[in-house]
């Protein structure tokens, strides 16, 4: 029995006031604790098992309402798998329930003390007790990967007991990376108290809704303050949300919730912030594969330029190989991501770019020069501006998510490309050579005893630059000499072997322009017809009608070798008989051979011997 006197004694602690019921002031908290759990095996009452219960059976399962706050998560690679991600985050929670043994237990008056953790060690008597223990994990089959206790209070008001914790908690989650940097991850977080009821999870979700919807200043976030991960919906990084998009990122498994009574199943809804790796690495990797596809631009025709052309694809076949094997810091990957399937696709169409160059080529060397241009003219084209855009469009649906479209985009693509690049290369094909038969034929026509009364000088000029324009097929602006030739060719299929050397030996250098294109033409002209001493007068030349015909100066050096002709015939070596006989004749080839356009000195020699050995012959 406590006595007065001892109770009010300050300098010692009496055993007999040392209870629960006398409240002692002048004993320690380990002095009390040490009487209380002496009474306590003295009474023989079972604080291990749950309340309501008779020793280890359970007649119903005690009410525990839980109150949770998450604090910022820190995502990262997997320390242990080496695959997929690791979640750190700091878990307070509070944890309620009623127990009627505490209200009577000798130790009443120092639980706070007695089962409380100093710092972030477990009270010795905490085993003691029955308490409600948290369990945590992804699923119930994959637990939390560590769980550090920081600090741990208990409390007790009658028969209600009170335990706040807080623990650092780390979670393996199985991120699906297969449409990284678009990919969208499910975040699951089970809190299970097994064998009782948990309350209080509709209250966790309203709160961290709530969070979310409050000012971007807000500092009470859950997802990493580098904003690397944004709510799926909602589009931020936190705070700001509108409700209605909240709702679908932070929500409860109802499956889960309606079967079992002691879990609170939270799902969290995520989607990567990739507008970093955009910038940083999607959009430098499409200027890597466009950037050979817009170099088909260049001549095929012209061999450094070829070389160039392929040199780019080469290069840019290396750069996507080294860039699609960086490590994007998502751990060991056991299968292809979206960014190893847009590297192939780069890969194999930087590739075909570098197949269209060796085909032309090809085909130029072989002598199919229209069927190169032709295809070259439709795939530099079709490659960067049309296939290329297709298949990036269609791989960024993808990653999104939008599989019908991606489908419908690469099928749709796809058969456009191949059915037009076909038609588009055998149209311009035809046409080609339907526009240099039908030139030829006007060209050939420019006769001018037969048309030309009917065609104007402009007409004239439009039918030669639309003939020299559809042999130009690499459009530098000159022809080259095997263009030359197929026109020549063309215009005269029947010319012997001699006949064409001649002919070309009109074209002075390996490539010229339209001016020297109508004075070659103008000059075949001269040699395929036999004409007359007086037709030459009726007569108006091709060049004449350009602007370009012999004038004044060509005329003076006519009449100075008329002249010359004169003067040596007059010589009493000749017989006059014979030479007034052959001069017609001998006027007549001297003016074909100038207008054929031999130098002027040569012309005279080479008709005055032609008239001395005609002479000759006559008089014999």
């Amino acid at each position: 029995m406590c006595l007065e006197v001892m109770y009010l004694d300050s300098t010692n602690c009496w055993p007999e006031c040392n209870t629960a019921a006398c409240e002692p002031k002048h004993c320690t908290k380990e002095q009390q604790i040490s009487e209380c759990l002496k009474a306590e095996s003295a009474l023989g009452i079972d604080y291990i098992s749950m309340p309501g219960s008779s020793g280890t059976s359970t007649a119903s399962a005690p009410l525990v309402t839980g109150s949770f706050t998450l604090g910022e998560f820190r995502i990262s690679v997997d320390k242990v798998k080496g695959a997929g991600v690791q979640i750190e985050f700091t878990l307070a929670y509070n944890l309620t329930w009623n127990d009627t043994r505490l209200e009577r237990s000798p130790c009443r008056r120092v639980f706070d003390a007695m089962l409380s953790s100093v710092a972030s060690t477990e009270s010795a008597h905490a085993k003691r007790y029955w308490r409600p223990k948290l369990a945590l994990g992804t699923t119930e089959a994959e637990p939390a990967r560590e769980r550090k206790l920081l600090e741990s209070l208990y409390s007790q008001n009658g028969t209600v007991a009170r335990l706040r914790i807080r623990e650092a908690v780390t979670l393996a989650q199985d991120f699906q990376y297969r449409n990284f940097p678009f990919d969208r991850q499910t975040i699951p977080i089970d809190l299970r108290l097994p064998t009782v009821q948990l309350g209080g999870c509709d209250a966790l979700v309203e709160r961290l809704r709530y969070k979310e919807t409050l000012s971007l200043k807000d500092s009470n976030r859950i997802l990493p303050q580098s904003a690397t991960w944004l709510w799926d919906h909602c589009g931020t990084a936190g705070g700001g949300c509108r409700a209605a998009d909240i709702e679908k990122d932070i929500f409860l498994d109802l499956a889960l919730l309606e079967s079992r009574q002691d879990v609170c199943p939270l799902v969290l809804k995520i989607k990567r912030n990739n507008d970093l790796f955009i910038i940083k690495q999607l959009i430098p990797s499409i200027v890597i594969s466009e950037a050979p596809l817009l170099s088909l631009y260049m001549d095929a025709t012209v061999p450094p330029l070829v070389g160039a052309r392929a040199s780019l694809h080469i290069i840019a076949l290396l750069l996507v190989v080294t860039r699609a094997n960086n490590d994007l810091g998502l751990g060991t990957l056991s299968s292809l991501i979206w960014t190893d399937e847009f590297a192939l696709v780069q890969f194999f169409v930087i590739l075909a770019g570098l197949v269209e160059t060796i085909v032309v080529h090809a085909l130029i060397r072989f002598g199919c020069k229209v069927l190169a241009v032709s295809v070259d003219g439709v795939f530099r084209v079709l490659l960067p501006f049309v296939l290329f855009p297709c298949l990036v469009v269609a791989f960024i649906l993808k990653g999104l998510g939008q599989e019908a479209f991606f489908l419908l985009v690469i099928v749709g693509g796809m058969l456009l490309f191949l059915s037009y690049s076909v038609a588009r290369v055998l149209y311009k094909d035809w046409k080609i050579q339907r526009n240099r038969k039908m030139m030829v034929k006007k060209l050939k026509a420019l006769k001018m005893e037969s048309n030309g009364s009917t065609l104007t000088d402009k007409e004239v000029d439009q039918i030669m630059r639309k003939t020299f324009d559809t042999f130009d097929l690499d459009k530098s602006k000159k022809l080259e000499k095997a263009e030359v030739r197929l026109i020549l060719d063309a215009m005269y299929p029947n010319l012997g072997r001699q006949q064409v050397a001649t002919a070309m030996k009109a074209v002075k250098s390996d490539e010229i322009v339209y001016e020297d294109f109508a004075i070659v033409v103008e000059e075949w002209q001269n040699l395929s017809f036999e004409r007359h001493g007086e037709e030459q007068h009726k007569r108006r030349s091709i060049l004449g009608r350009l602007g370009w015909g012999i004038g004044s100066k060509s005329k003076k050096a006519w009449q100075r070798a008329r002249a010359k002709v004169s003067l040596t015939a007059s010589k009493p070596i000749i017989k006059e008989a014979g030479l007034f006989s052959a001069r017609p004749k001998f006027e007549a080839s001297l003016k074909t051979l100038q207008k054929a356009g031999a130098p002027e000195k040569n012309d005279v020699a080479a008709a005055f011997a032609a008239g001395l050995d005609k002479a000759d012959f006559t008089s014999a």
